[in-house]
């Protein structure tokens, strides 16, 4: 189990970027190739699983470095530093290991809004924070941006069929079709705990809570009661988070 785990991760992070879904832009003359912030999260919950990463600001950021005016609109500029904890799963001789993986790096931003200054500080705050997980998510394999630091782009595919790096950890319903009860609970699930995630909060005890609950040798599928069990949790969590 735990080494069909670390080839399917090893695999997934390292397969080739697909050449449709990378954007370009023109800096000081020259063409840069990138991936979009949306993509590159939905990479890391096809490989990880959805609540099953998490990043946070490192110490001192976001960091504000200062206000241009051009052309009668406000350019706010600002740098972030992130730190990426991502499920770290290997092999030894005699056990298998779960851990943690950090990555830190640092992004920058700017804002540019031209009513308001305080809108570009916003667009600048998050434009930061999503270079910087970018630029964290990279560290990590070919598939999460790193095939685009190689000029020749060998791990970029013109023909490649994307789909799901599915997380092979047991499924917590099988066979349940959309219109099924526990699918609707799943849904439910799904939605909460990335609402929670967006909220910034410290997702330690939700990681905890679903290892209690929902460990890697657990076989049988998720019933009801346990459903509706956790999106009691998760909403408590959310209104916590929120109070």
């Amino acid at each position: 189990m735990i080494k069909e785990e670390v080839t399917r991760i090893q695999e997934a992070l390292d397969a080739d970027i697909p050449r449709s879904v990378i954007k370009s832009r023109s800096n000081s003359g020259k063409s840069l190739s990138y991936l979009e912030g949306h993509y590159v999260i939905d990479r890391l919950n096809q490989v990880f699983g959805n609540a099953n990463w998490s990043y946070e600001f490192v110490q001192g950021y976001p960091k504000y470095l200062g206000t241009d005016k051009a052309n009668g609109k406000f350019q706010v500029h600002y740098a972030t530093a992130i730190r990426l904890t991502v499920p770290r799963v290997a092999e030894k001789v005699d056990q298998s290991y779960y851990g943690d993986t950090t990555i830190e790096d640092i992004g920058y931003g700017n804002g540019i809004n031209g009513q308001s200054e305080f809108a570009a500080h916003e667009l600048a705050m998050k434009e930061s924070t999503t270079d910087a997980l970018k630029r964290a998510a990279k560290s990590l394999g070919q598939s999460m941006g790193l095939a685009l630091y190689d000029k020749t782009q060998a791990n970029v595919s013109e023909d490649i069929d994307e789909k799901p790096a599915t997380n092979s950890r047991p499924a917590l319903v099988n066979n349940a079709g959309t219109d099924s009860p526990i699918a609707s609970l799943l849904a439910t699930i799904s939605d909460v705990s990335d609402r929670v995630v967006r909220a910034g909060v410290d997702v330690a005890d939700l990681k905890a809570y679903m290892k209690a609950e929902f460990n890697a040798d657990r076989k049988e599928q998720l019933n009801e009661v346990q459903a509706k069990a956790m999106i009691e949790y998760l909403k408590r969590m959310e209104k916590s988070s929120a109070a």
